[in-house]
C-alpha cells in the first residue's frame, strides 16, 4: 500500500504514468516527458526519481534525433541520451493500467470546457483510445468559426492529459451532414463502433454506444 499511495501524488506523476503505459516500448528523456506532459522539468525530474524508486521506471540510454548548427546550417543528428523506460516487472502494472488506461481517460465536463475556445461547436463525439479502441480517429468535432490555433492547443493540452496522441477530425456541419447522408466511411467508423456523444447541438441524436 506505500508504493500505490506514493503513486498518485500529483497530475504530473499521472500523465508521466500514462505516457509510459500507452507507449510502453518507448523511452523519453527529461525535455520529452517536459513537453508531452506540458510540465515543468524540475517536476519531471522530482517526479522520475519517485517512479524510479519504487521500480515503475528504470533507467535507459537510447538513440535521440536532434538539431545541431554546423556552419551556416542546421542538421539532425543522433546521439545517446538518458532518460526512462517502463519496467515492465514491476508487480502492479497490471493495476495501474487498469485504474490509469482503461478507464474514463477524461470526463465529458473536462474535454468540453477544453475545446470551448476553439470555435461554435455542434457536436463532439469520442471514440479510439477513449473508448479502449482502435478506430481511425479519436475524437470528432463538428462545429463553425473554428479557431485553428485554438484547436490545436486544445489537443496538445488534451494529448497531454492523457498521456498519448489524439487523432481527430473536424468538419463544418454542412459537410458533417452529406458524409452521413452518404455513410462515409469515416463517419462510420465513429458511430458504427463504441462511442460518447459529448456534446450534440443537432435536432437528432447520435446515440452513444459502448458496444
Amino acid at each position: 500500500m506505500e508504493t500505490l499511495a506514493k503513486l498518485f501524488s500529483s497530475g504530473t506523476l499521472v500523465k508521466i504514468m500514462r505516457l509510459f503505459l500507452f507507449h510502453p516500448t518507448e523511452a523519453y528523456d527529461a525535455d520529452d516527458l517536459a513537453r508531452k506532459t506540458k510540465s515543468g522539468k524540475k517536476s519531471i525530474l522530482y517526479e522520475t526519481k519517485l517512479l524510479t524508486d519504487v521500480g515503475f521506471l528504470k533507467q535507459a540510454m537510447f538513440s535521440k534525433k536532434v538539431m545541431k548548427t554546423v556552419g551556416r546550417k542546421r542538421a539532425e543528428r543522433s546521439r545517446r541520451v538518458k532518460g526512462w523506460a517502463l519496467d515492465e516487472s514491476f508487480p502492479y502494472l497490471s493495476s495501474l493500467k487498469t485504474l490509469l488506461v482503461n478507464t474514463d481517460l477524461m470526463n465529458k465536463g473536462e474535454l468540453e470546457q477544453r475545446l470551448s475556445q476553439v470555435g461554435r461547436l455542434k457536436l463532439i463525439v469520442v471514440s479510439g483510445v477513449f473508448m479502449q479502441e482502435d478506430q481511425q480517429i479519436d475524437l470528432l468535432l463538428v462545429g463553425e468559426r473554428i479557431r485553428y490555433p485554438a484547436l490545436a492547443s486544445a489537443i496538445k493540452a488534451i494529448e497531454s492529459a492523457i498521456g498519448t496522441e489524439v487523432r481527430y477530425a473536424i468538419f463544418p456541419p454542412d459537410e458533417f451532414e452529406y458524409r452521413m447522408g452518404v455513410r462515409d466511411r469515416l463517419l462510420r467508423d465513429v458511430f458504427d463502433y463504441p462511442h460518447l456523444v459529448v456534446k450534440n447541438s443537432f435536432r437528432k441524436s447520435f446515440s452513444s454506444s459502448s458496444a
